[in-house]
């Protein structure tokens, strides 16, 4: 078939009007090549849709699941993109189909093209992709709490439990947060939340089955499981979504963790108009929570230590349930082996090495200020390549459990004095199957700890710290991070090791902290180039974190050539 980028030159930009005995056809048969071409369009600008660099050779209709019936009728069409040098990926797509006769579509909703129909003029009007409306909202709703819904090939099987099904109905109010979501999101008024997933891979979503483990094993601070749907086709089952019942809070940690930082800065800046300096913990992770932070900035920390204390306790008591259950397949823990350690410190050098020729080859592009800070990285890359290789020959003896796979400070919930932890969907990067691996929970750990890094970051920006003081500032910001982060850690080891055996970590100090550095020099790596291709701005953070564990590592390694040369 003739590429879309060859006729993109010869189609308009904007909706056009194509012939079909009706929309149903339209769907059930090859579309054609303007309509593959709008809807490409279309889907690139959609935040869900992970193929936006790529070259798309074809849109394909796998299936389509009705919402609603004529005269506007509603689909869920199961979206097939195929890639000129890439294996192709699905994606849900709701569309939807309204007669010219019956007005105009609403608001909200994004016109793709016209239809014209061949047989009969009820059948000509207006497709468009009614994301974010009411219509489509219920509409969903419905689907999970059907038993069943039967589409042209296969079927969505959905299994309610008995209050969705009490609750659910048309009364209810939905709600579609503002913004682009990596997936589509609706709140019904205080009662639940419907999730569904944009791009669909075979095989059960671990959002839906981490989430029903914790809630069946009885830990709580999840959010509870109340509905989900997959679908089926010929062998091939994907997980649709998940609905969960509404969780009243103050907010994403993440914004209850800027708006205390804010104040707590506040407090620094006449600390430091009283000649106060703050002093850093350890460079040393493991050493730095057995520092006591000095008296005179115990106040500057206490604001947030005590969320810290309970998100390091929420977070190990999250690992010790994932690593209890000796039944399940899917859940028992694995050991460590020395193969899996491989496959890691491989997989972070191939990361860290990628990151590091974006950087070079982005340096001119980066903003005037990060230029310096960048230049010093790229001169410790050999370092840091070397500490992965050491890393790698440290053996570890601990267990691999089922992880959260992208915890940070906006996967949290606070409210009522405690934390709900979200979105166990994983890194959105990572094929399915490799989400639902069983890996280090300290990868969580090091997610959570550099998520403290960026808070520091952003409150920086959005200080009225002024001038010359911006330099304070910076100390200050630095010692948050970094205390903080003892805190964290000192409370999640504690809580680990009084909750039960702690398979997950390993007793030997020294293997411990080898798998903190290798997974924080991987998280940074993943950072850097993750800000490199989105946020350019940003690129600061991940920069400030890979330096400081260049001179972590430097720093630790003299010391021990120091002890040796003593001991000798």
């Amino acid at each position: 078939m003739e590429s879309l980028r060859h006729v993109a030159d010869e189609i308009s930009a904007s909706p056009k009007a194509f012939e079909a005995p009706s929309f149903s056809a339209l769907l059930s048969s090859p579309l054609p090549v303007e309509v593959q071409k709008l809807l490409s369009e279309h889907i690139r600008t959609r935040r869900w849709f992970r193929g936006k660099a790529r070259e798309i050779r074809r849109l394909e209709v796998l299936d389509a699941v009705p919402l609603r019936a004529a005269p506007r009728e509603l689909v869920l069409v199961f979206l097939r993109v195929e890639y000129a040098a890439r294996e192709a990926e699905t994606y849900t797509l709701p569309l939807a189909f309204e007669p010219t006769s019956e007005g105009t579509r609403g608001a909200d909703s994004h016109h793709l093209f016209d239809l014209t129909a061949t047989q009969g003029e009820l059948c000509s009007g207006v497709v468009y992709d009614p994301a974010g409306s009411d219509e489509l909202s219920h509409a969903l709703l419905e689907l999970f709490v059907q038993a069943e819904t039967q589409g042209r090939k296969g079927r969505v099987i959905a299994r309610p439990s008995e209050a969705l099904k009490r609750s659910a109905g048309p009364n209810l109010v939905p709600r579609v947060p503002s913004g682009e979501q990596s997936n589509t999101t609706v709140f019904f008024g205080h009662d639940f939340i419907l999730k569904l997933f944009r791009q669909l891979e075979p095989g059960q979503n671990p959002d839906v089955e981490v989430n029903e483990f914790l809630w069946a094993t009885g830990y709580r601070n999840v959010p509870e499981p109340i509905g989900s749907a997959s679908y089926e086709h010929d062998g091939f089952v994907t997980t649709l979504g998940i609905v969960q019942r509404f969780v009243a809070s103050e907010g994403i940690a993440w914004e209850v963790t800027l708006d205390v930082l804010q104040r707590s800065l506040e407090l620094a800046r006449d600390l430091e108009a009283q000649g106060v300096e703050p002093s850093l913990p350890s460079d040393d992770l493991l050493e730095s929570m057995q520092d006591a932070p000095p008296e005179d900035i115990e106040g500057f920390l206490s604001a947030f230590a005590p969320f810290a204390t309970l998100l390091g306790e929420r977070t190990a008591e999250l690992h010790t349930t994932l690593a209890a259950n000796d039944e399940l397949p899917a859940f028992k823990p694995e050991p460590f082996t020395a193969e899996y350690q491989h496959s890691i410190v491989q997989a972070a050098r191939e990361r860290i090495t990628r990151a590091f020729d974006l950087l070079g080859e982005q340096l001119a592009k980066l903003p005037p200020d990060a230029v310096p800070l960048a230049r010093e990285v790229l001169g410790c890359r050999d370092v840091l390549a070397k500490k992965l290789d050491e890393l790698g020959r440290i053996p570890v003896h601990a267990s691999r459990i089922r992880c959260h796979g992208d915890y940070h400070l906006g996967q949290v919930l606070y409210g009522e004095n405690d934390f709900i932890i979200l979105d166990f969907e994983g890194e959105p990067a990572q094929p399915l199957e490799m989400r639902r691996f069983k890996g280090s929970a300290l990868y969580d750990v090091c997610g959570m700890l550099r998520s403290f890094h960026y808070a520091a970051t952003v409150a920086s920006q959005n200080s009225r710290w002024q001038g010359s003081d911006r330099q304070a500032l910076s100390r200050w910001t630095e010692a948050w991070y970094r205390w903080i982060s003892a805190v964290f850690l000192c409370a999640y080891t504690r809580k680990a090791r009084e909750s039960g055996p702690a398979v997950f970590l390993p007793r030997d100090p020294d293997e411990l902290r080898a798998l903190l550095r290798l997974h924080m020099i991987d998280k940074c790596s993943y950072e850097l180039s993750y800000e490199l291709n989105n946020r350019p701005d940003w690129v600061g953070v991940p920069l400030a974190g890979l330096l400081n564990l260049a001179r972590t590592v430097r720093t630790v390694r003299t010391v021990k050539t120091t002890r040796s040369t003593e001991s000798a």
